[in-house]
């Protein structure tokens, strides 16, 4: 569907060689195939290595290996894992601001911490934001929040209790603005 809507491979992106690595050894013959190519593109998001429109880490491989490595190998957990997943935040993204869902909105809301107005004229929030326009961090009462880091200082956080455990279930996410 992304693809009938006019979007590309995230690994395609012509920006793709500052996030990722193509693992030659891994891809034998394959490195030529055009679903790897890099692609003139207008990047107006941040990389997503969890978009639907990446691929799998191991895809094309002639070996069992990884054929994909992100430069920031602690992001790999991130990674697509096949189909199925559905779209991401950046995906809908995309797809709102390519088509202008949203032009149509008269006094749209000031969206903040990365969110965007949709095509209900209300904005959507990228995953652990919400409020009329994203102001709130989800979390449980009493564990989690936003902590603001100004230039030249330093923050310590300590989560309510420490160093008790908090029970099984508990959302304790922090958000830091720097």
């Amino acid at each position: 569907m992304l693809h009938a809507a006019g979007i590309e491979h995230e690994h395609s992106r012509s920006d793709r060689d500052d996030y990722i690595r193509l693992v030659k050894e891994n891809l034998g013959n394959n490195i030529n195939d055009i679903n790897l190519a890099k692609e003139d593109t207008f990047v107006r998001n941040p990389y997503d290595y969890e978009s639907v429109m990446h691929y799998h880490l191991k895809e094309f491989t002639i070996n069992g290996k990884q054929t994909i490595e992100f430069k920031d190998r602690d992001l790999e957990f991130l990674a697509a894992t096949g189909a199925g997943e559905g779209m991401d935040f950046y995906d809908v993204k995309d797809v709102v601001v390519n088509y202008q869902c949203a032009a149509h909105c008269k006094n749209p809301p000031k969206c903040i911490n990365g969110g965007f107005v949709n095509h209900n004229c209300v904005c959507y929030c990228p995953r652990g934001y919400t409020g009329k326009t994203c102001e709130t961090v989800i979390t449980d009462d009493g564990c989690g929040g936003m902590v603001h880091v100004f230039p030249g200082s330093d923050v310590f956080v300590i989560s309510p209790g420490y160093p008790v455990s908090y029970p099984l279930g508990i959302n304790c996410r922090w958000s830091v603005k720097v």
